[in-house]
């Protein structure tokens, strides 16, 4: 794994570099160790051999003392060899030494010296016919053994430093390092398999928290990008089906223009033919026949004539025209209706809005508001609208509306079912309906809104399921 590999090699790195500065201290403290132990051997012998010198000079006879002293099994028994030179010459290894060693012999001081692994001490002692050296002679190998002990004693000791501090070292590093960047790569991991909204809890000042906190930030960058990205795929999308739907509504267009043409006169033909069987039979059943014909061949003119009223957005001859009064008439043209449902009609206004409008277009709007209200209330009610005028600074005017001081608000209100609110956004577009099979084409509410924007307005709607709705008319003032 390569977290564990990097913090291995770490480890490594640490522990062999306690190893060297300990191996390098037990190193040098064996060495001071042995020369403090030397010097140590080398003043022990230097009192010995002045207490020797003391003893042998404070006996009758120096000489018989020193060669009693030679002679004697005990000291023979020992690992120190002593030779007596009765002449007091300097023995040959002297001759080694250094020059302060041999002027404090030639003074007749006690020399020791540590040379070809042996310790020699000469003690001259003087005596009456001349001057006599005892030599003492002994082998290092005591000394070197304390110094094995000690080198001994200083590499288990390190040994012992070193594997405490690799320990020590590998938990710090582990806790420190390993957990972390174990921890920084799995975080790494989700983000990679698109877990952006993933966060990671390592925080610090120091670089693991730095690469945290950056980890974070870029997570959180992308999952911006990601969401502006799904934002302009659906946007791309959406625009994509708008384009598509444009084209089929061209293609209505023309097909609307196109049955106009082909169906128009012989609808008409039908129609006409069909009254005058009304007004001529003397045949009731002929007559109420004809009358069906001609209900449903007008009904056939009348979509046309929507289709190409939407497709053609044009208006006739604009006029003042008192709100109320239109309102008032659109419920008498379709109070029949309105009484075979159950509903019932009422007017909220002062009576004073006045708008400039086609008053035939605007009575298509306000019928299929009407028809709308009373079709949602299959069990009856109130259809209640009310006229009221607001200025404009007032009003959340779309920017595509001409601007105007004063607009007049036709509001229409039922009690009926509602509209779903995923569908409010779609009522205004063209064939779209939730109606049943034969009620409505979906034309209705397009083509209302489109003229009541030829007009200079626009329209809202608001509703709630099983609460009822309001269909707000927005148009210009004509006291402006």
């Amino acid at each position: 794994m390569l977290v564990m590999s990097i913090v291995t090699r770490l480890w490594l790195a640490i522990v062999v570099a306690i190893a060297v500065v300990l191996s390098i201290g037990a190193f040098l403290r064996v060495r001071v160790e042995q020369d403090l132990l030397m010097d140590a051997t080398l003043r022990d012998r230097q009192f010995f051999g002045q207490a020797l010198r003391a003893a042998l000079a404070a006996s009758a006879d120096p000489a018989a003392s020193a060669r009693a002293l030679v002679d004697d099994e005990r000291l023979k028994q020992g690992h120190i060899d002593v030779s007596l030179d009765p002449r007091g010459r300097a023995p040959d290894w002297l001759a080694s030494t250094t020059d302060e060693q041999r002027a404090a012999f030639a003074r007749g001081d006690i020399v020791v010296a540590a040379a070809r692994r042996r310790i020699r001490t000469l003690v001259p002692v003087v005596h009456a016919p001349g001057q006599l050296v005892i030599e003492l002679d002994e082998p290092q190998d005591v000394h070197a053994a304390v110094e094995r002990l000690a080198l001994i004693a200083a590499l288990i000791q390190a040994i012992a430093l070193i594997v405490l501090a690799g320990t020590v070292s590998l938990i710090v590093v582990r806790a420190l390092l390993a957990r972390p960047l174990a921890a920084l790569a799995q975080h790494a991991k989700r983000i990679g398999a698109g877990d952006l909204e993933a966060r990671t809890k390592i925080s610090g000042v120091d670089d693991v928290g730095i690469l945290a906190s950056e980890m974070n930030a870029m997570a959180e960058r992308l999952s911006v990008a990601r969401t502006a990205l799904r934002e302009a795929e659906t946007e791309r999308v959406s625009l994509q089906e708008t384009l598509r739907h444009g084209d089929r509504l061209r293609t209505v267009g023309q097909l609307a223009a196109a049955l106009a043409h082909e169906l128009g006169t012989p609808i008409n033909t039908v129609l006409g033919h069909a009254k005058i069987i009304e007004k001529r039979t003397e045949d009731e059943a002929l007559a109420k026949g004809a009358r069906i014909i001609a209900e449903q061949a007008q009904r056939m003119a009348d979509l046309i004539r929507e289709l190409l009223d939407f497709g053609r957005k044009k208006t006739g001859e604009r006029k003042e025209h008192l709100v109320d009064v239109l309102v008032q008439k659109t419920w008498a043209l379709l109070e029949p209706i309105a009484r075979k449902s159950g509903a019932e009609f009422e007017l909220a206004s002062d009576g004073s809005a006045k708008v400039r409008v086609d008053s035939g277009q605007l009575l298509q709007v306000f019928s299929n508001l009407v028809m709308n209200a009373i079709q949602a209330m299959p069990e009856g009610g109130v259809v209640r609208a009310t006229v009221t005028r607001l200025e404009a600074r007032s009003l959340e005017v779309p920017t595509d509306v001409p601007s105007a001081k004063e607009f007049v608000r036709i509001s229409f209100i039922d009690r009926g079912v509602g509209v779903d609110p995923e569908d409010i956004a779609h009522v205004f577009e063209p064939f779209f309906t939730r109606k049943n099979a034969g009620e409505g084409t979906g034309l209705g509410l397009s083509v209302a809104d489109g003229i009541v924007r030829a007009h200079g307005g626009w329209m809202q709607i608001e509703s709630e399921l099983r609460s009822g709705t309001t269909v707000h008319v927005y148009l210009p003032s004509a006291d402006q």
